[in-house]
């Protein structure tokens, strides 16, 4: 098997649950797209066609026309014009729009390799600042995942600077919507080494594998609150007859 190129959102998948990470990027089952999540995607679409040059009715139009499921259109617009941007900003030297990023977790030439889109990225005064938009109906701070401080050890490789400052920009929120962090090299060398641990956990894994060993022992299923939401559930419930779907044993 090929060596997988990883994201933070897969490695916070095979946390949660090795099984539905398995289902989902090595046996390469179907996932049905939720409301939540193309709701997200329209948002990050629009919000990136303003930065590049669209006008709000323009971006709206094209985000719903893209998007897999049908959304709320009033809702969509209030959460778009919510976001601290200006028309065509994107094409302003010194700005990003969906800055991409692939990078070795280390110089070791086997080293798993991380890769990622941060919405929006400003160089100002040898300083890089990145915001990453949410929709998320409940806040949370830039230090409770790993997510932001591995977006900024990718940015201080990329921009070879230690001065790297980003903020969660939560939409749905009208009070205290952008929480910031600026962050320290330990920050961003603890993320760092969690996703390479985790990556190269996963790629162990695959080597076993493909050796024989069994996939159940390998990716277990683990319950969690967000079992509720995957559409692999009832694998889950056919395997083990104590499993409640909601992640309850």
């Amino acid at each position: 098997m090929a060596q997988m190129v990883y994201s933070f959102s897969r490695l916070t998948l095979y946390e949660e649950c090795p099984y539905r990470f398995y289902l989902r990027y090595i046996a390469e089952e179907f996932e049905p797209t939720t409301l939540p999540l193309a709701f997200g995607k329209a948002i990050h679409k629009a919000i990136e066609l303003i930065l590049t040059g669209s006008n709000l009715d323009e971006a709206l139009l094209i985000a719903d026309m893209e998007s897999e499921l049908v959304l709320d259109h009033a809702e969509l617009r209030a959460l778009v014009e919510k976001a601290p941007i200006q028309k065509g900003e994107g094409l302003k030297e010194g700005v990003e729009v969906e800055k991409y990023f692939k990078l070795p977790l280390s110089d070791d030439p086997n080293a798993p390799f991380i890769q990622g889109y941060i919405d929006l990225v400003r160089e100002i005064f040898g300083t890089v600042e990145f915001l990453d938009w949410k929709s998320n109906r409940v806040k949370y701070k830039p230090a409770d995942t790993k997510q932001l401080s591995l977006y900024a050890w990718a940015l201080s490789e990329l921009f070879k600077t230690e001065n790297i400052v980003g903020d969660l920009f939560f939409l749905r929120y009208f009070k205290r919507a952008r929480e910031r962090q600026t962050f320290t090299i330990s920050d961003m060398e603890n993320a760092r080494a969690w996703a390479e641990k985790t990556a190269t956990e996963i790629e162990d894994k695959l080597e076993l594998m493909d050796k024989g060993e069994p996939i159940e022992t390998l990716f277990p299923f683990k319950p969690n609150p967000h079992c509720k939401h995957c559409s692999f559930a009832a694998n889950c419930l056919l395997k083990n007859e104590n499993y409640i779907i909601g992640g309850i044993i």
